[in-house]
């Protein structure tokens, strides 16, 4: 991780540190790791922004870095439980197709997605909205 975005995290959260993904999370995973830190484009911008799952006082949040010209933005995302995180990271790559929760039927991602995954349990997408990330399970994925 840059050292200007290890700085962001230590701003708010000084004892910061990468999250550990509980075994459970991640043992579908066929020996492939389970990852707490993933690089795409969220915000659509041509440029790598960052997503972890880190572990702070408050537990084991899941942040993005967005990259801006002047450094980065943080975005605290969502909780991702206390002592490790309840999920591994992936990206959705743009066209990837899910089921939409709110008609039941299939939609596909506009662009590359940050997505949190368990196995045996629905995903999780987290979709730029222009100002920050909405929240989306995706009903029927596992």
């Amino acid at each position: 991780m840059p050292k200007s975005a290890r700085g962001v995290l230590a701003k708010k959260w000084p004892n910061w540190q990468l999250a550990s993904i509980d075994s459970s999370a991640g043992a579908c995973l066929a020996g492939k790791p389970a990852q707490a830190r993933v690089t795409g484009d969220f915000d659509y911008d041509d440029h790598v922004d960052i997503a972890a799952a880190i572990q702070t006082g408050l537990g084991t949040r899941l942040v993005a870095l967005i990259w801006r010209s002047w450094g980065y933005d943080l975005y605290d995302i969502d909780a991702l439980g206390e002592q490790t995180a309840s999920g591994y990271l992936e990206i959705a790559s743009h066209g990837t197709k899910f089921v939409n929760p709110t008609t039941m039927l299939p939609d596909f991602f506009s662009g590359n997605t940050l997505t949190v995954r368990a196995c045996g349990k629905p995903a999780t997408a987290y979709t730029w909205n222009g100002v920050g990330f909405s929240k989306l399970k995706i009903a029927g994925s596992s």
